[in-house]
């Protein structure tokens, strides 16, 4: 199989008219029913559900509305976030759900359309679905890469940092993704900078309203680690060897396309504990139908967690498709220079 038809670098842009026009695109009637039937996903679970949910339904969602009351025990993302969950935990739980995950569709759905991916196949994945159902952050995430890319795209810093924001409020599986769209993307240093400049007041205000709230993140992993059951790194099988991972994709030459490619692969590959769940993030990428492979996880029912765990062949793969090309690439542009230095 030839790999450019699954790894579709062509196709992530960075020019602002051809982001727009594939933005204003007519709703193809496939993306209309997968937007549709996403979006009645969580009126269904509320319907098939106890008044106060309860279960695993809504599960992470819950953890953030409680953080908003004081309780940090099962909290591990920036508390710059808790003015949205005291907002949320105002309303009637079932209409916070609603919102949360409404929005969370809408995000998920327009970054996939700006990156360029498989809509319909991203909007109905099995981690869409659990993203939704345990009413996850993943898809503000991917609502803040997609803002990131198109400030980027139309020179609007203050959306870029916006984007970068929302990002990095979940820094552990959101932070590099950001990173790698700011970096290879062809801009100047201070035009990144301009970029920086609003995570950086907002975060130093965080700082001031909720002093040293780092510490009370660190003080929730010591206490109650996360569940990494359902985690897909490599780490819990090599260890630390997995940091050898991001070492290809930073120095080998490649076009900025393939880097950010390259870096979103690695990601779940070179960090301690990355969900399956979270595997949307890449997903979002112009991959054809290679997300498909990722509803592996409907088997979870049957097979328990060796269908999250056989996921990481995904990430492999792209990684691999991409590094391999370029490593032999550069290996061959290299072997003229060698051959006329020993003549």
């Amino acid at each position: 199989m030839n790999l450019k038809y699954l790894l579709r670098y062509e196709i992530l842009s960075i020019d602002p008219f051809e982001i727009d026009q594939r933005l204003k695109k007519p709703l193809s009637r496939w993306e209309f029913g997968g937007l549709t039937l996403a979006l009645l996903f969580a009126p269904m679970v509320l319907l098939f559900s106890e008044v106060n949910l309860g279960g695993q339904q809504a599960y992470d969602f819950l953890h953030y509305l409680n953080s908003a009351r004081g309780d940090f025990s099962f909290y591990y993302y920036a508390h710059w976030l808790l003015p949205l969950w005291s907002m949320l935990a105002a309303l009637p739980l079932w209409l916070a759900y609603l919102i949360w995950t409404t929005l969370s569709a809408l995000a998920v759905f327009f970054a996939a359309r700006l990156f360029g991916a498989n809509v319909p196949m991203v909007i109905l994945s099995c981690q869409m679905l659990v993203v939704l159902y345990m009413g996850q952050f993943t898809g503000f995430l991917i609502g803040g890469l997609a803002l990131l890319w198109w400030g980027i795209a139309h020179k609007k810093w203050n959306v870029a940092g916006l984007g970068l924001f929302l990002a990095a409020s979940k820094y552990h599986t959101g932070l590099i993704p950001a990173l790698a769209l700011l970096l290879c993307a062809e801009l100047s240093w201070p035009q990144r900078l301009k970029i920086f400049t609003l995570p950086i007041i907002l975060g130093l205000l965080s700082l001031i309203v909720y002093p040293l709230w780092p510490l009370q993140v660190i003080e929730s992993y010591r206490s109650n680690p996360a569940n990494d059951w359902g985690s897909l790194a490599l780490w819990q099988w090599i260890g630390p060897a997995a940091l050898m991972v991001w070492l290809p994709p930073i120095l080998l030459k490649m076009t900025w396309r393939e880097r950010i490619f390259a870096l979103f692969a690695a990601t779940p590959l070179g960090i301690p504990y990355y969900q399956q769940a979270d595997l949307l993030i890449i997903s979002i990428l112009p991959l054809n139908f290679l997300p498909l492979f990722a509803n592996f996880a409907f088997l979870k029912p049957f097979i328990g967690y060796t269908a999250d765990h056989i996921l990481v062949v995904i990430p492999i793969f792209i990684y691999l498709g991409t590094i391999i090309p370029s490593a032999i690439r550069m290996i061959k542009q290299n072997a003229p220079e060698r051959t006329q230095h020993e003549q």
